[in-house]
């Protein structure tokens, strides 16, 4: 067992302590403090208090005895520093750790039972909290599915996965959809979206036909291609990062170019495969 000295009592003293609002961390802080003085198996009755052995009147195992009452009084030291003034007078009766633990655990897990409708409703009212990462999102709703199953309402861990999945923001979700169906894809939707309105106004602009509805597409495209987009690494363009090529000012040509007609134009672009 380690040494238990008078600052380890104050720097249980500066931990949150317990007022009836925090039991379960309260329990969870000092369950890892009572492990770590290896007195936990003391305060929760495994480690019993050794019974005399009296051997010619002289109580050989003396020492034993006294081992325990220290290690008693260091858990019990320890508990009510960590526990509130108001809360401490019930424990005042309390003549050993492993009395007065279960008299804190049985007077504030009591109290939650009483309030197990109102631990089940906060679960399932939970939602998202602006401003929380994904790790104090988990952690709320298992602190809460924790609460339940010391209450006796316990609540599977299919039922906390599903809660964690359906409270999470739509950043988060992970949506499936069919491989070249465009119309699941919001991303290529809104692509061809702006694809069709440049090619509209650059016909519409230039006072050219519908017939060359493809070349002004083509146009559009090409156009895209060569802009910077900040979700780009480096801020690089599409082309550059997909063919490694880059354009220049001699590839632009007007749309309303005489050499721009329907049987001749001078803007490609890769094949793309449209089948579905």
């Amino acid at each position: 067992m380690s040494v238990f000295t008078a600052k380890d009592v104050a720097h249980g003293a500066r931990r949150m302590l317990l007022n009836g609002a925090n039991f379960q961390v309260w329990k969870f802080q000092t369950c890892l403090m009572l492990r770590n003085h290896s007195l936990m198996d003391l305060v929760i009755g495994t480690e019993a208090k050794p019974d005399p052995i009296v051997a010619s009147g002289v109580t050989t195992n003396q020492a034993a005895i006294t081992s325990w009452k220290q290690k008693d009084n260091t858990a019990q030291l320890l508990i009510s520093s960590t526990i509130c003034s108001d809360q401490q007078r019930s424990l005042i009766t309390c003549t050993s750790a492993t009395e007065m633990w279960k008299r804190v655990i049985s007077q504030f897990e009591q109290s939650a039972a009483e309030n197990k409708m109102f631990l089940l409703q906060q679960f399932l009212n939970y939602q998202y909290k602006e401003g929380h990462d994904i790790s104090s999102h988990v952690t709320a709703i298992e602190l809460m599915a924790s609460q339940l199953q010391d209450v006796g309402s316990p609540v599977s861990d299919d039922q906390v996965i599903t809660k964690i999945a359906s409270t999470l923001p739509p950043s988060y979700r992970h949506e499936t959809s069919v491989p070249q169906i465009p119309q699941q894809n919001g991303v290529a939707e809104r692509q061809m979206r702006t694809i069709v309105e440049m090619a509209r106004s650059m016909l519409h602009g230039a006072n050219l036909s519908t017939e060359l509805w493809a070349e002004a597409s083509n146009a559009a495209v090409y156009i895209l291609n060569g802009i910077i987009f900040m979700e780009t690494s480096k801020n690089s363009v599409p082309i550059k990062i997909v063919r490694a090529e880059i354009h220049t000012q001699g590839d632009q040509i007007p749309l309303d170019c005489p050499k721009l007609t329907p049987s001749t134009t001078t803007i490609t672009c890769p094949a793309v495969n449209q089948s579905q």
